[in-house]
């Protein structure tokens, strides 16, 4: 078939809404591509990944600092937050491997609901802080964007 006569087609046929297309262009132009997509999710995970390291140290070195900061009144040893510090320091060591290691972004997905639901729950049934339920509505938007944009780069694969 000839090269005019396959931009024809395309123009009329394939894709009849579209702009007229020239004879070498017969692929449809997605302005947010597949590796747009995935340039997206790699910044989306390196942000979620600094934010749980820059968590990760702080309740590392200065505990108290960070509860006292989030009115969290507590009075027992440190050792407990500065094990909850490095903790973070792992999970946003995970969180940016999955830059690298695609199926590590379920981690994320499902750490970040996790933690949702164990702060909301600390919140409701236990003694932790109003303050909480902020964190626990931060970590859960944070997943939720991870989770949108993977959706949306599966979408872009299959497309």
């Amino acid at each position: 078939m000839p090269a005019w006569r396959k931009s024809q087609l395309v123009r009329h046929v394939i894709a009849p809404r579209t702009l007229p297309m020239a004879a070498d262009d017969v692929q449809m132009q997605d302005p947010l591509r597949k590796h747009s997509w995935k340039t997206i999710l790699d910044l989306v995970l390196l942000a979620v990944a600094g934010h749980s390291i820059a968590v990760g140290i702080s309740l590392l070195f200065i505990p108290l600092w960070v509860l006292n900061l989030v009115r969290w009144e507590y009075a027992g040893q440190t050792f407990w937050p500065s094990q909850a510090g490095l903790f973070m320091l792992i999970l946003g060591a995970a969180y940016a491997w999955a830059i690298r290691l695609r199926p590590l972004v379920w981690l994320v997905i499902g750490s970040k609901a996790s933690a949702c639901v164990f702060l909301l729950a600390s919140v409701v049934w236990l003694d932790a802080p109003r303050v909480v339920a902020l964190l626990a509505c931060g970590d859960g938007l944070m997943g939720l964007v991870v989770a949108l944009v993977l959706w949306r780069l599966r979408w872009a694969e299959v497309r």
